[in-house]
């Protein structure tokens, strides 16, 4: 991006989920209204989010001798009218049990297992109201390996109701890939299909939050081929609440932040670093950029000029052309040989009402999560 400052955040804090949750839900682009999801809830339903985090593998819970991973699952009743007789199905892998299970905290109301299944019924929430998590432990079965078997495993719970009318609430879907044995981690899927990854750490003063896009040079054509890259530098030139890039940064600054952005191969990201204590400011401004960025459009042509400059930079740097003529070796047709960022007569040729399209396209909240921490080549 526009700043040097390496990224120092990638051990550090990851968010607290609450407070992302409270920023995002309902306000990033949903996909019916930029793409499609079968999954997508209506505001006039029940929302569901689901949750799922992991336990600390060397302090396992009485009982779990193995570790386990926590399901939680929360309702929010939008659907302008009570419900009652309310019913909540959701899986139990092959190869796990269920642990502990309860409504509100473990061990309370616990549902029943049938099988593949548990359940709980009865259920009733006022509209307007949310219920208090759904939580059920899952841990590997006696000799079964978890890792095996959380990596192949989703969880998508169905919801029925049948007072006042029978009705089902749409639901996202739960991968639980990657959070096996990663004591304290956190995968979040909000009915927007935001996809959140927190850890807290307790025993830091920082706190770090970034948010990544799918939108990288292997989603790009020959007509988009560096957008990617300009459009990250184009959410720091303003929004309509902080017209100005040092309305946008300065805030992060004064404060003892860091703050940057990246592009790859695969993701566009934006990141935060600050005081705990300012926490709020650091998800506020982000939230900012990618809900309200205004796009000028003299100040987004100029931004070209500093995107060449990168570029040359590049150029200059043996390392970084050896890795990308290897990635073109390696990818002889595939979207990845694109080099992240493109180039300056790529980057020349693209109109800005063709880059806005593209964003319109990729910022969508099913393309939106935390990324993973390697990189591939990010451009800054």
């Amino acid at each position: 991006m526009l700043r040097s400052a390496r990224r120092v955040r990638a051990a550090l804090v990851i968010a607290l989920s609450t407070l992302i949750v409270l920023a995002f839900a309902g306000a990033l682009p949903t996909r019916p209204a930029l793409g499609s999801s079968s999954a997508q809830s209506s505001p006039d339903t029940v929302l569901v989010t689901l949750a799922a985090t992991a336990e600390d593998l060397d302090a396992a819970s009485p009982g779990v001798p193995f570790g386990g991973i926590v399901i939680q699952i929360t309702l929010e009743n939008r659907s302008g009218r009570d419900i009652a007789n309310l019913e909540v199905r959701s899986q139990v892998p092959a190869g796990t049990l269920v642990a502990a299970a309860g409504i509100g905290a473990l061990g309370t109301h616990p549902g029943a297992v049938d099988g593949a299944t548990i359940r709980w019924s009865g259920v009733a929430i006022k509209n307007g109201d949310r219920l208090p998590p759904l939580l059920y432990r899952l841990a590997p079965a006696q000799g079964t390996d978890g890792a095996a078997v959380f990596r192949r495993s989703t969880i998508q719970p169905e919801i029925t109701w049948t007072q006042p009318g029978s009705g089902r609430a749409p639901s996202p879907t739960l991968p639980l890939l990657g959070i096996w044995g990663e004591g304290g981690v956190r995968r979040t899927v909000l009915p927007t299909l935001l996809t959140i990854f927190t850890r807290e750490r307790p025993d830091t003063l920082s706190v770090a939050l970034d948010v990544a896009v799918r939108a990288g040079s292997r989603d790009e054509d020959d007509t988009t081929w560096g957008g990617s890259h300009w459009l990250e530098h184009a959410h720091f030139l303003g929004t309509e609440k902080r017209p100005t890039n040092q309305g946008v940064t300065a805030p992060i600054d004064n404060v003892g932040g860091q703050w940057n952005a990246g592009t790859s191969r695969e993701w566009t990201d934006y990141y935060k670093f600050v005081p705990a204590e300012h926490f709020d400011l650091a998800l506020e401004i982000t939230a900012d950029q990618l809900l309200n960025s205004t796009f000028p459009a003299d100040a987004f042509d100029r931004e070209r000029r500093v995107v060449f400059e990168e570029l040359k930079r590049n150029a200059d740097d043996p390392s970084r052309r050896a890795s990308d003529a290897f990635y073109r070796a390696v990818w002889q047709v595939s979207p990845l040989r694109r080099d992240a960022g493109g180039f300056v007569d790529t980057v020349a040729s693209i109109p800005i009402e063709t880059i806005l399209a593209y964003r319109t396209q990729r910022y969508v909240t099913g393309n939106i999560r935390q990324p993973p921490s390697r990189r591939d080549g990010p451009q800054n």
